[in-house]
């Protein structure tokens, strides 16, 4: 039933998300979608149906101070990467850029 979830939300993105960055942006924003809405759901909130590149974690996703905690976490298990030891980062683009660095 979860991954079953999952796919709707991603199929929804693939539909709605028209963002590439490079072969495997695509990918990355689909699983970072999913990560975010985890997040979210923990928190019993809503999933949100479509994440763009230009949305603010706090602002447009909601994001609070220990769910940038948990989601520094989940990233570096996902990606093997610490998104925020470079500094401030406000939105997905900013993760995405980090994260196809590595």
């Amino acid at each position: 039933e979860e991954h079953k979830k999952k796919m709707q939300l991603t199929q929804k993105i693939k539909f709605r998300c028209g963002w590439t960055y490079n072969t495997g942006g695509f990918v990355m924003l689909e699983r970072l979608a999913i990560i975010l809405n985890d997040i979210r759901e923990e928190k019993d909130e809503d999933r949100l149906e479509k994440i763009t590149e230009n949305m603010s974690l706090r602002k447009d996703i909601g994001l609070d101070s220990l769910d940038l905690a948990l989601l520094t976490a989940k990233l570096e298990d996902e990606f093997d990467v610490d998104v925020f030891e470079a500094g401030i980062v406000d939105s997905v683009a900013d993760i995405l850029a980090l994260v196809e660095k590595k």
